[in-house]
């Protein structure tokens, strides 16, 4: 704005028709005696317009790039974010997989548990058993005892027998002399008397032979007993078979060893002494009829003599019986040597089971007790991971947190620059700048608006642009204090400058309200600023509680998200806005724009204002 101090000199055209406005050109050039075409002129005013717009858009640009770039490093630290999110998931299931790997291999030591605990009552149930055939046994044994006691009582009885009948042959053989007068004097009361003894020999025979038959069946008796002593004995040898076939445990297995050899032990002894008191009851049954026999021959051979011939079937079949009594007397010895081996081999078979499981045994317990270790083991370490897993993802989701009120305040500062966008768009859109042919008669001095007449078609001149919007007030205005614009001056100026345009910028419309742009910016810088102090202490507050080592921590360059916020928030540029705007408005008037000299500097060299921006919009 030259005023009136405008020099004297010479003023170039061209300059005059650049610098110029239309109506000032055309007085100028009445004035020099040189017609100027008024097409031209605008043509070459647009064209400078349109410069001075595009260098004033640039910062603008400029602008947009930042905030495209602020965009893409929060795009970057939410990936970043769900990657990590996506890790923490992994590894949460990776703690679940572990967790019902250790509840399987739990439900398999329980099953384990369960059979140990089923062979050892199979154990148990199978000592029981054992232990009720051995008092089966030992009930066996008293039931020979018992025969071999009745057994004695016959031999007992026959001993008797014996004895009376060597009495009686002592008292025959003391009343023979006196008798042998008798005799011969009573043949026949003799006769009579021998067959009446002979009658009583055979009755006396008659009753050994039935004794020797009861004797006989005693003798059946025991073979029998024995028989069922070896079965149960064949029975017992199948039962410790079974027992070495089976595990059971070193104190069961002991137990029945010492119950065994104690039970052998005194079966052997009762035994031997049933041995020993057969064999001298048979030796004195032996003895006791020989001598009774040899007694009977040498009083009686006149008698045996004559009654031999007779009784020679019945001397041949007590001879086979006394030689049946001595075979069966042979087969019982040699039964009870067979009995003695299998239990001296049955002992020793069991001794040495009993070793082979008490071997068995303790190597399934040291693998049991190294077993229990290494789970025990896994188990802790285990649950140190699952504990720092725990408190990686407390830490994770506690930053997630956090990070969600920093992400809502620059969502709703990003919000704020898109309302300020959509309302630098609408007023880009409506703006236009119109120029009038110069007539004859000058409008009154009172035209504020040239760029929106009353008759838009009286005007054939004017650039193609749009009509504003009925209701809205103008956003470009001729600021009535240019003397070159406002008609108070005759005057023609040799000099026109952009800067007589005044911007008034819409209001933007936010939440269902209209506010101005100057409110929304400072209401996004407040937003900035609390998400910068919330991201800060979020930095410092994991820096001093997080104790674990990143995976990502080797460098700035992983995009942790520290750096990556860091970066976003040093690279928002509404503080260095919010200066730059300060010391323009202070410099010039708060309805004025800056001059040309002034805008061309900072869309050269600093960052622009956003009243700047909102002027190139």
């Amino acid at each position: 704005h030259f005023g009136s101090r405008l020099s004297q000199a010479p003023v170039p055209q061209s300059h005059i028709l650049t610098t110029s406005p239309p109506g000032c050109l055309a007085t100028l050039g009445h004035a020099m005696g040189q017609p100027i075409d008024a097409e031209w002129v605008y043509s070459e005013m647009e064209k400078r317009l349109r410069s001075t717009l595009t260098k004033l858009m640039n910062v603008t640009i400029e602008k947009t790039m930042a905030h495209a770039l602020e965009i893409e490093s929060l795009r970057a630290l939410s990936t970043d974010q769900a990657d990590q999110i996506s890790r923490l998931f992994s590894a949460q299931r990776k703690v679940v997989e572990a967790e019902a790997n250790i509840q399987d291999f739990a439900s398999r030591l329980s099953q384990m548990d369960q059979r140990l605990h089923e062979t050892q009552m199979r154990a148990v149930e199978e000592r029981d058993d054992a232990q009720l055939e051995l008092a089966s046994v030992k009930t066996d044994m008293h039931r020979n005892k018992e025969h071999l006691e009745q057994h004695q009582r016959g031999l007992n009885q026959a001993a008797a027998d014996i004895e009376r009948l060597q009495a009686h042959l002592k008292e025959t053989e003391q009343g023979i002399p006196e008798r042998l007068d008798e005799s011969r004097r009573q043949a026949n009361i003799q006769k009579c008397e021998l067959e009446a003894k002979i009658r009583g020999l055979e009755l006396q025979h008659t009753a050994l032979t039935d004794q020797l038959w009861g004797e006989e069946m005693g003798l059946a008796r025991v073979a029998g007993e024995m028989r069922r002593a070896g079965a149960t004995l064949e029975e017992f040898r199948g039962a410790l078979r079974e027992l070495e076939a089976k595990t059971v445990r070193p104190e069961q297995l002991s137990r029945v060893q010492e119950d065994v050899t104690n039970q052998m032990t005194r079966a052997s002894a009762e035994m031997a002494s049933l041995k020993i008191m057969v064999g001298d009851a048979i030796n004195d049954v032996k003895e006791h009829l020989q001598t009774g026999l040899q007694a009977a021959a040498t009083h009686y051979a006149a008698f045996a003599g004559e009654v031999r011939s007779s009784y020679k079937d019945e001397i041949v079949q007590s001879r086979e019986l006394r030689t049946e009594v001595k075979e069966l007397l042979a087969q019982f010895d040699a039964r009870i040597g067979d009995a003695d081996k299998a239990h001296a081999e049955a002992a020793s078979s069991t001794a040495a089971l009993i070793g082979e499981q008490r071997e068995a045994l303790e190597q399934v317990d040291l693998r049991r007790k190294g077993d229990r270790a290494d789970v025990e083991l896994e188990l802790k370490a285990i649950r140190h991971r699952v504990g720092i897993l725990s408190d990686s993802a407390d830490a994770a989701s506690r930053a997630c947190e956090q990070l969600t009120g920093v992400s809502g305040m620059m969502l709703e500062a990003t919000q704020l620059q898109c309302a300020l966008e959509v309302q630098d768009t609408a007023d880009r859109e409506h703006l236009c700048l119109l120029g009038l042919r110069e007539e004859a008669a000058a409008p009154p001095p009172g035209l504020s608006s040239p760029q929106a007449p009353a008759n838009p078609a009286a005007s054939p001149g004017k650039s193609p642009r749009r009509v504003l919007h009925k209701g809205r007030p103008p956003i470009m205005s001729v600021d009535q204090r240019c003397l070159s614009c406002s008609g108070q001056a005759r005057t023609v100026l040799s000099a026109f400058k952009i800067a007589c345009l005044q911007y008034n910028p819409s209001p933007v419309s936010w939440e269902d309200k209209e506010h101005s742009r100057v409110e929304l910016l400072e209401r996004a810088e407040k937003l900035l600023e609390k998400a910068r102090a919330a991201f800060s202490a979020l930095l410092t507050g994991s820096r001093s509680a997080s104790s674990l080592p990143s995976p990502r921590a080797s460098s700035v360059d992983t995009r942790r998200p520290s750096a990556i916020g860091a970066q976003a928030l040093g690279m928002m540029p509404f503080r260095e806005h919010s200066s730059s705007t300060t010391s323009t408005w202070k410099a010039e008037d708060p309805r004025r724009l800056p001059s040309i000299s002034k805008i061309s500097t900072n869309a050269s060299g600093s960052p622009a204002s956003p009243v700047q921006a909102a002027m190139l919009s």
